[in-house]
């Protein structure tokens, strides 16, 4: 869905093919049977420091501190894009405050300890422990964003492009994947 959220945002036409698993996407990219993949840092960073694939952009708000040289993909082409996989810890609608607040301060104690701060840092996650309220504010505003994903017209997209200004000669992107809108992005790898 990153790619797909990337390609609305850019107004590029591309093809999404859907995999049943980041590691085919991979292997795919690697091998070069699809020019470009939205990928998971942790899955991708062997493969973009063995220059099997080339990060192009990260799509955090912010650069990542395991890969410190690659620009955001907001700082490359599209000024405040951003695209980050988050988990929440749910429980079924009935459970008692009470268990709710003791598994939310279990949960906080757990991210505090510092063999977990070790992992989230390792593995470029970062922790946020959102109240309730909050966690369905961010539910609410990132439903609207993928609905609009899942409603862009794909037909209008060559227009949206063309409409773009052309001079992108600030851009961190390579000149070519300016010219050429179905490489033009890859959130986290591209073959070399």
């Amino acid at each position: 869905m990153a790619g797909e959220n990337f390609i609305t945002a850019a107004g590029i036409n591309a093809t999404h093919i859907p995999y049943k698993g980041e590691s085919a996407a991979l292997t795919d990219l690697v091998a070069g049977q699809i020019d470009f993949c939205a990928c998971n840092v942790p899955a991708s960073t062997g493969f973009i420091r063995n220059g099997q694939i080339q990060a192009l952009a990260v799509t955090s708000a912010k650069r990542l501190t395991q890969l410190p040289n690659i620009p955001t993909v907001s700082e490359a082409s599209l000024p405040g894009f951003e695209n980050v996989g988050w988990f929440a810890l749910m429980a079924p609608s009935n459970t008692p405050k009470i268990i709710r607040d003791k598994i939310y301060e279990a949960a906080v104690k757990a991210v505090k300890t510092e063999a977990m701060q070790k992992s989230l840092e390792i593995n470029s996650l970062t922790p946020v422990l959102n109240t309730t309220k909050e966690l369905e504010a961010q539910i609410a505003s990132e439903s609207a964003k993928w609905e609009k994903v899942i409603n862009f017209d794909a037909s209008k997209a060559v227009a949206v492009v063309n409409s773009r200004k052309s001079s992108h000669s600030d851009s961190p992107m390579p000149r070519d994947s300016r010219r050429n809108p179905r490489s033009y992005f890859l959130p986290i790898g591209q073959r070399p």
